[in-house]
């Protein structure tokens, strides 16, 4: 029995010295006893990114919480995952100016940790060439929980992301004639083209570039003739390069007027890698060809020569079976097209490929198309509405084995913001729906109905405004 006791009374002792060696694991000490030294700084590049430099006594980490100073409790913290350094830097993105901010460290070293007092900075001035944006009618009664992408196309060119008071919290300055963004939230950068050729008779681009939330360029392609790059260019899941280019092919029209020999400027598809090497191409004439197109020596409404753009793509996203949505604006389509074997899997419109048991009122002209919640069979997008000059975000369901489409959603924008070309439309939750009104210098958010709850002032015309949820941010 007092063997019993004995092992006992053994066993507690052990583990009340387990417990004291574990709580001297953590073992609270004065931050001075961790830190040699605190700084803060603005980026040169972007004084919205404010960095922490952080120098230790000992190898040690840090986790940082930060703030406005007049909103103490909305509260960011930023964790790290590093191993343990002399020194470490903490990036504070999305900041607005001219702002007071304050924050403090938890500090881990080996066996101790530390808590600093509270540091003060001051957010500075936006530079002048960075557009300021005003909030016209806010009923939105919660947070979007994300931001807003922009980018001014004219010189000096500027990505711009704003958050719901319009207020602007990261931008990047293009030397590049910068004029498309799209945000990829894998890599947390932005593919861009940029670099304008004025020789060709309609907008052409000749550089692919990414730019990552630092404000570093790193070029994916550099194009002088071939293949034309235009309008937009998206990163795919494998992280490759896909931009959308002009196809220039000649033709014998001589049967509906034209020449002999006439060139047609089609669409096509071409696929960098991250070695900038050319790797997979498509264009439009393997679907269609001009001979067909008795309309194909007139002008479209905007004065254009149809040889000169023939179909006029717009916009392009993969979808979830790793297949493309392609989007032409002048015959208010949309293709899907298989990548494994580039033949067009589905016409999206009046005249397309899908059928439905019901009446449909199919686009007239269309932009930014993609996949409704990751699913390849929903697809949504922004019908301009050029005939009945109201634009409308739709949402289609597709059964691609009974090749048949369905209209799932329609919200109907009030017609004041009726962009003719150019814009977007995309929910950004089950209630509202964000919609970029280029041609009116405009971005609304409506509920599912079109009433409008927020509207946001924008001083230029702008090709789209992306919405990027926090989510896919921090």
């Amino acid at each position: 029995m007092k063997n019993k006791y004995f092992i006992l009374i053994i066993t507690i002792i052990c583990l009340l010295i387990l417990s004291c060696e574990h709580d001297s694991d953590n073992r609270f000490v004065p931050a001075n006893q961790l830190i040699s030294s605190i700084t803060s700084k603005s980026d040169k590049k972007n004084i919205l990114h404010v960095i922490i430099e952080v120098v230790y006594k000992e190898n040690a980490k840090a986790e940082i919480e930060y703030w406005k100073k007049k909103l103490p409790n909305e509260k960011r913290k930023i964790t790290s995952d590093t191993d343990l350094k002399e020194n470490q830097t903490l990036d504070l993105f999305f900041l607005e100016a001219e702002t007071e901010y304050e924050f403090k460290l938890t500090v881990k070293g080996r066996n101790t940790y530390a808590e600093t007092k509270t540091y003060t900075f001051k957010t500075g001035k936006l530079p002048a060439s960075v557009p300021e944006y005003e909030i016209k009618k806010n009923e939105l009664n919660e947070s979007i929980n994300g931001y807003i992408v922009l980018t001014r196309q004219t010189s000096p060119c500027v990505i711009s992301l704003i958050n719901q008071k319009g207020k602007v919290v990261w931008y990047y300055i293009g030397n590049d004639k910068l004029k498309r963004a799209n945000y990829d939230f894998k890599t947390k950068t932005f593919l861009c083209l940029g670099a304008v050729e004025s020789t060709f008779k309609t907008k052409i681009f000749n550089k692919l570039f990414v730019v990552d939330l630092y404000g570093n360029k790193t070029v994916v392609a550099h194009e002088t003739k071939t293949p034309l790059m235009h309008h937009d260019a998206i990163r795919t899941k494998n992280g490759n390069f896909a931009v959308i280019n002009y196809v220039p092919k000649t033709f014998d029209l001589t049967a509906l007027g034209g020449k002999k020999q006439q060139v047609v400027y089609g669409d096509g598809i071409t696929i960098y890698n991250k070695n900038s090497e050319k790797i997979w191409t498509w264009n439009c004439f393997s679907e269609r060809t001009p001979k067909n197109d008795k309309k194909i020596l007139t002008t479209w409404i905007n004065g254009k020569k149809r040889v000169d753009d023939w179909l006029h793509a717009n916009a392009i996203y993969e979808d979830d079976d790793g297949n493309f949505l392609i989007s032409f604006n002048f015959i208010s389509e949309v293709w899907k097209i298989n990548k494994k074997t580039k033949i067009v899997i589905w016409r999206l419109g009046k005249n397309g490929t899908l059928k439905s048991n019901h009446q449909i009122e199919f686009m007239q002209g269309n932009h930014s198309v993609r996949t409704t919640n990751n699913n390849p069979q929903s697809i949504h997008l922004l019908d301009n509405g050029i005939k009945k000059r109201q634009s409308r975000y739709l949402n289609f369901h597709v059964d691609e084995e009974k090749k048949t489409i369905k209209k799932i959603d329609e919200t109907k924008f009030p017609e004041t913001y009726f962009t003719k070309f150019m814009g977007n439309a995309i929910p950004i939750n089950e209630k509202w729906i964000l919609f970029g009104s280029s041609m009116t210098k405009n971005i609304l958010i409506t509920t599912t109905t079109g009433k409008l709850l927020w509207r946001c002032e924008v001083p230029y015309t702008f090709f789209r405004a992306q919405f990027i949820p926090f989510s896919d941010l921090y």
